[in-house]
C-alpha cells in the first residue's frame, strides 16, 4: 500500500487526467445502466420456479420479437359517439402508416360503450434501444387528432408501459444522484469545516460512479448479467456513501500525518499505507 501511495503522489496528474478521460470516455461510448435495466423481475427467479417453467413452455406459443401496445379512448359519463371512433379510425390510419408499426387492428367498444381500444403491433422489442422512439411517435400520431372535449386517447400496453417505467426509473435514478450527492456535500461542510476538502473528498466517488455505470451496463449487454431495476437504485447511494467514507478515512489521516510534522506528499503516503488495507478490504 506503501508503494501504491508513493506512485499515486509521483504521478499524481496523470491519474487525475487518466480518471478523467476515464469518465468521459465511458460516459459518451458505453451505455447508461437505465438502458439496460430489466424491469422484468421474473427474469431473476431461479429457473426451477413453476411460473419460470410455465413461461419455458410457453415460448414456442410466444412470438420471437417485437411488442404490442394499445390505443384507448374514453368518454367520461357518456358513450362514444359515431363521431368519437371515426377520430380513432383516422388515429388507427396514422399510426398504421409509421415504419416501426407492422399492423393495427381496431378491438371494439367496451360493454358499456364508454371505451375503445385497437391493437398496435410493433417489430420493435421493448428491450430495444429504440423502443423509446417508437413510443413517441406513436403517441405524437395519436396526439394529431382531435378527439374534442370530453374524450381521453392515451397509448398503453407492454411497449408503452415498460418505455414508461424505464423513464421514471432513470428520472428517479438522475434524482437520487442529485439528491444524495447535495446530502453528502452538506455533511462533509459540517465534519470538515472548509471548502476545498468536501469537494476533493467527494469527487473521487462522482467519478467511481461516471465510469462504473456504463462499465456494468456494457457489461450486461455482452451478456455477463442481467441488471434489475434494484441494483439501478442502489448503485448511486452505495458508491457515494461508501466512497465518501473512504474518503474520510484518507483525508482525515492525511491531515493527522500533516499535524504529526509530515510535509503533505509524505503525509499522503503514509496515509495510504495506514489506512489503505482497510479502505481496500472493506471495499
Amino acid at each position: 500500500m506503501g508503494w501504491i501511495g508513493a506512485q499515486a503522489v509521483r504521478f499524481r496528474w496523470a491519474v487525475v487526467a487518466v480518471w478523467i478521460a476515464a469518465a468521459v470516455g465511458c460516459v459518451a461510448f458505453l451505455p447508461s445502466m437505465a438502458s439496460v435495466v430489466d424491469q422484468n423481475q421474473s427474469t431473476f427467479l431461479p429457473s426451477d420456479e413453476p411460473s419460470v417453467e410455465a413461461a419455458t413452455l410457453a415460448a414456442p406459443f410466444t412470438p420471437l420479437e417485437g411488442s404490442t401496445a394499445q390505443i384507448v379512448i374514453a368518454r367520461s359519463g357518456a358513450a362514444l359517439t359515431p363521431a368519437d371512433l371515426a377520430r380513432l379510425t383516422d388515429a388507427e390510419r396514422r399510426v398504421r402508416g409509421l415504419d416501426e408499426v407492422s399492423s393495427v387492428r381496431d378491438q371494439g367498444v367496451s360493454a358499456d360503450g364508454r371505451a375503445a381500444t385497437a391493437l398496435v403491433v410493433s417489430p420493435i422489442a421493448v428491450s430495444d434501444p429504440d423502443a423509446s422512439d417508437v413510443v413517441a411517435r406513436i403517441r405524437s400520431e395519436i396526439e394529431r387528432v382531435d378527439f374534442g372535449p370530453g374524450v381521453e386517447a392515451e397509448l398503453t400496453g407492454t411497449l408503452a408501459t415498460q418505455v414508461d417505467t424505464e423513464n421514471a426509473s432513470a428520472s428517479a435514478s438522475r434524482l437520487t444522484a442529485i439528491l444524495t450527492n447535495v446530502v453528502v456535500l452538506v455533511m462533509l461542510f459540517l465534519v470538515y469545516r472548509s471548502l476545498l476538502a468536501p469537494i476533493v473528498t467527494l469527487l473521487p466517488a462522482v467519478v467511481a460512479l461516471a465510469v462504473g455505470g456504463p462499465v456494468i451496463a456494457a457489461a450486461s449487454q455482452a451478456g455477463w448479467f442481467d441488471v434489475s431495476s434494484v441494483t439501478q437504485a442502489l448503485f448511486t447511494v452505495i458508491v457515494i456513501g461508501a466512497g465518501t467514507d473512504y474518503g474520510l478515512f484518507l483525508v482525515l489521516r492525511t491531515r493527522e500525518e500533516i499535524a504529526a510534522g509530515h510535509e503533505p506528499r509524505e503525509a499522503v503516503i503514509r496515509s495510504v499505507r495506514n489506512v489503505g488495507e482497510s479502505i481496500a478490504s472493506s471495499a
